[in-house]
């Protein structure tokens, strides 16, 4: 699959650029390894930003944000954020998915 960073939003290409980096260190593979396989605003559900850690509460909101799918090492590594804030690693077990009707998609 090609990867489909030059489409994406300026303000996307940001924030994918710098997950990327921080996956390729955290794998300890290059960042050409990595294959984006989605960049998209969201609309989370709460304050957890689709990556409730247990035990904690959060502000039950609509927040805007983002949410990065890459590929690398054969499985999938998730990264949230919230707009103006840069993203954050999401466990694949902890990840959970934007509301249903966001838009501006690029997959």
């Amino acid at each position: 699959m090609p990867d489909k960073r030059n489409k994406l939003p300026q303000h996307l290409q940001v924030w994918q650029e710098q997950a990327r980096d921080d996956l390729a260190q955290r794998l300890r593979i290059n960042a050409s390894e990595i294959v984006l396989e989605q960049a998209e605003n969201v609309t989370w559900s709460d304050g957890a930003l689709g990556c409730p850690e247990p035990g904690m509460f959060y502000t039950q909101a609509l927040v805007p944000g983002y949410r990065i799918v890459f590929s690398a090492s054969s499985s999938k590594h998730y990264y949230h954020g919230q707009h103006g804030k840069p993203p954050f690693y999401c466990p694949a077990e902890r990840a959970g998915e934007p509301l249903a009707d966001t838009p501006e998609s690029v997959t």
